[in-house]
């Protein structure tokens, strides 16, 4: 036993070392628990909120029951079941109800077998739309991230029973490929009464291209960090290489790679799941991938020069890559969240971008209304890449 206590004090004097991970393994579960609970329920905390919602229900199923139970867990939220015709009545015509929510035939069944199950929402213009739309929204969400994050960890699982070791770099790489083929849990088709209608993927297609473009910086991070260890970098120092030179060119091979996962991503969703993405704002989308891949990018070259260990590397992803997509709007809305989270957002990648891809693809406006937003990504770049030139080196020790 001796031997054993032996074992177990040295590694906590090891873990002494480097308390940094350990904090955040500690902190970022507190942390998340405290956001996402001002996100659900922030804004329906007083007890004076209330908000009814009608629900024409066409599967009686489990699957059907789930999402209601979900949605009625929201405080203040109350369903109302009734015919397609009295909910049209209430919301176009007599204008007393936000929006109605019809669960489509074949919902539970869809839902069990692991397919996207059918959900239409019909909302008005006005605020209460907005609230409806945001409520059942950000549920659907939820189904579609546990959806995921189950996928992840299956493969995950079965990575670690063939024997394989850890590879931040190939995990990231298998969370991308699983993020790319994943279905929703919920295809949500979002109808503004009498007007256009949008969908589910118009948020969740950017949304999760952003949290994984933010989390892919494992790759450059890591390789530069096993470079550094390997000698490699301190080979290319006594070689006429400027700093600038090597940055310049990991960073354009790591933008072209978060590039053509973006642009992938968002043009499957534009052609087979009906993402609008088209000729009034194509141009608009295409100068959001642009510079959201190049801040991105920067931030991951700036990770790498500020942080010389991979264990080092891994949690600061990790803590960058989730509370960014927490709080920047890759999970819910950024409307749905309290004042002050929408304030404290700016300071993500995510929330410049998804608020760029949500006035484009959601709310119908032009190029020149996400103007700040391809600014502030292209600042956010530049700042990041004049950091990691000025602290970058080509050695552990220095």
């Amino acid at each position: 036993m001796r031997k054993v206590w032996a074992i177990v004090r040295r590694e906590l004097q090891q873990l002494s070392k480097n308390p940094v991970p350990l904090a955040i393994n500690l902190l970022l579960p507190i942390l998340l628990i405290v956001a996402l609970g001002q996100i659900n329920f922030g804004g329906a905390s007083s007890g004076n909120f209330a908000i009814s919602i009608p629900v024409i229900t066409e599967d009686t199923g489990a699957g059907a029951q789930t999402f209601k139970a979900a949605l009625q867990q929201i405080p203040g939220v109350t369903l109302e079941e009734m015919s397609l015709a009295d909910a049209k009545a209430h919301v176009q015509t007599k204008g007393d109800r936000g929006g109605y929510i019809v669960i489509e035939p074949g919902f539970s069944q869809a839902f069990a077998a692991g397919q996207p199950a059918k959900l239409t929402v019909v909302t008005s213009t006005d605020s209460g739309g907005q609230v409806v739309r945001s409520f059942v929204q950000a549920v659907a969400n939820r189904f579609n991230t546990t959806s995921l994050m189950v996928q992840s960890a299956q493969a995950q699982a079965q990575q670690s029973g063939q024997g394989a070791a850890f590879n931040a770099g190939a995990a990231a790489q298998q969370a991308q490929a699983i993020q790319q083929n994943a279905k929703p849990a919920i295809d949500l088709d979002i109808q503004t009464a009498g007007g256009a209608n949008f969908n589910s993927f118009d948020q969740v297609a950017p949304g999760y291209a952003t949290m994984f473009v933010i989390l892919g910086l494992n790759i450059v991070a890591t390789t530069v960090i096993n470079e550094r260890t390997r000698g490699t970098l301190r080979r290319l120092a006594v070689m006429p290489v400027p700093r600038w030179a090597f940055l310049l060119g990991k960073m354009i091979a790591q933008f072209i790679i978060s590039f053509l996962q973006v642009a992938i991503m968002l043009a499957v969703a534009a052609l087979f799941f009906g993402a609008h993405i088209n000729g009034n704002n194509i141009v608009g989308v295409f100068l959001l991938v642009v510079l959201l891949s190049f801040a991105a990018t920067s931030l991951g070259i700036l990770v790498a020069s500020l942080i010389k260990t991979e264990n080092g590397i891994r949690p600061v992803i990790l803590i960058v890559g989730i509370l960014g997509a927490l709080l920047g709007g890759s999970w819910f809305p950024l409307w749905l969240m309290p004042d002050w989270m929408q304030a404290a957002s700016k300071i993500t990648i995510n929330s410049w971008a998804m608020n760029g891809f949500n006035n484009l693809m959601i709310f119908g406006q032009d190029l020149s209304q996400i103007v700040p937003n391809l600014l502030a990504l292209l600042i956010y770049g530049a700042v990041c890449l004049f950091i990691a030139a000025r602290f970058f080196s080509f050695t552990e020790t220095a």
